[in-house]
């Protein structure tokens, strides 16, 4: 069977959605550069104190579990006689936060934070709680000295990039006019079609204005001293990157570069990579949204096929640009810091992409490797040469 063929059947349940939420500034917010932690730690307490009846009472088994939404969301429960349970001690989260690319940090009364959303299968249908968490959020507090904001408005975006408002915050109105995206669309999307800024310039000599990137290059061997202080964890150094033009066209044989915009963590034979060989990243991508369409969109899980991982391994690298960085945060659960270090910058490969496309689109929606839910392992395809 081709693997073409694979992709459509295997993942045809797979279905997910990003959105874009607009916050604004009510009093002066002081956030990390990098506010992938701040979003997604102050996102997760105000979920469980929502969702979970046994929060506020230390239940370490709540008998509400199987139909309570913080334990599906953060411990998703296999599903019946489960083919992968002997493998995966949990499930992957079915929520990526992804966190402005930008190394601002202080938000003045009145200025915008605009942060992406991907939900995937199962968690469209807990949007609501999403959206009062995150406005909930704005009440508690974010950030240092716990900053108050409103949540203004939701949008979703489709394949195009195209944002349908969802959400009024000021008239507290959802509606339900969203349309998930299955593999069919990213089996049809030209690269060119596809979404991210840089994408939208297919047609263009213009290449994408620089853009900062919250982080500061790293030796892979060198590891960060543990900040002093929680406020501390953060403090990285901004650096800039290039913008690309793609041309308009979807070819077999071309050569790819992938932009990887935030520490990227790959494992390979159970070791963190700080190289990016193809078949390791696509060992990694093609894995994890098998697991997001097994878990959460009650997808079959699909057999190993060798073939598939040998193409990948006939991918060679052209050129590597790539740079680890070591990134620490605090974290509440384990009351310790923790190394999220991973790979950022371009790498580009040559090869025949036809069947690995689809899966390379998808991943710029569920990321790939270590911490997606704080928006780590995110890329863009950044070029396409015929």
């Amino acid at each position: 069977m081709h693997a073409e063929e694979t992709i459509s059947t295997t993942l045809a349940t797979l279905r997910l959605t990003r959105f874009r939420l607009c916050l604004k500034a009510r009093t002066p917010l002081l956030l990390p550069a990098y506010k992938g932690s701040a979003l997604r730690g102050g996102f997760g307490q105000v979920f469980r104190r929502i969702a979970c009846l046994g929060a506020d009472h230390g239940a370490t088994h709540c008998l509400l579990s199987d139909r309570c939404p913080y334990h599906y969301i953060f411990e998703t429960p296999p599903p019946a006689g489960s083919v992968v349970l002997d493998k995966v001690p949990t499930a992957p989260q079915p929520f990526v936060i992804e966190p402005p690319l930008e190394n601002k940090r202080g938000y003045e009364p009145g200025e915008e934070l605009v942060f992406h959303l991907v939900l995937i299968g199962k968690a469209l249908d807990y949007l609501p709680y999403f959206i009062y968490t995150f406005d909930e959020l704005g009440r508690v507090g974010l950030g240092r000295g716990k900053g108050n904001y409103t949540l203004e408005s939701v949008a979703w975006l489709d394949a195009t990039e195209a944002a349908i408002p969802l959400y009024d915050g000021e008239r507290k109105i959802l509606t339900d006019v969203f349309r998930p995206l299955t593999i069919t669309d990213f089996s049809s999307l030209t690269v060119s079609s596809h979404r991210h800024s840089l994408l939208s310039l297919a047609q263009s000599d213009t290449p994408a204005p620089i853009r900062p990137e919250p982080f500061a290059s790293v030796h892979p061997e060198r590891r960060c001293e543990a900040p002093k202080s929680k406020d501390a964890q953060d403090r990285l150094r901004a650096s800039e990157v290039e913008g690309w033009t793609i041309p308009d066209t979807r070819v077999s044989h071309s050569q790819i570069t992938l932009h990887f915009l935030t520490p990227t963590r790959l494992k390979f034979e159970n070791r963190l990579v700080a190289d990016c060989e193809f078949h390791v990243l696509f060992r990694n991508l093609v894995r994890r949204i098998a697991l997001l369409d097994y878990f959460h969109c009650g997808g079959e899980f699909p057999p190993e096929r060798r073939e598939f991982v040998e193409s990948a391994r006939a991918i060679e690298t052209v050129k590597s640009d790539l740079r680890w960085i070591d990134w620490e945060r605090y974290s509440n659960r384990q009351q310790n810091m923790v190394h999220m270090g991973g790979f950022v910058g371009q790498v580009t490969y040559r090869g025949d992409f036809t069947d690995f496309l689809p899966y390379l689109l998808l991943g710029t929606y569920t990321h790939v490797g270590k911490g997606v839910t704080f928006g780590l392992g995110r890329y863009e395809i950044a070029v396409v040469v015929s």
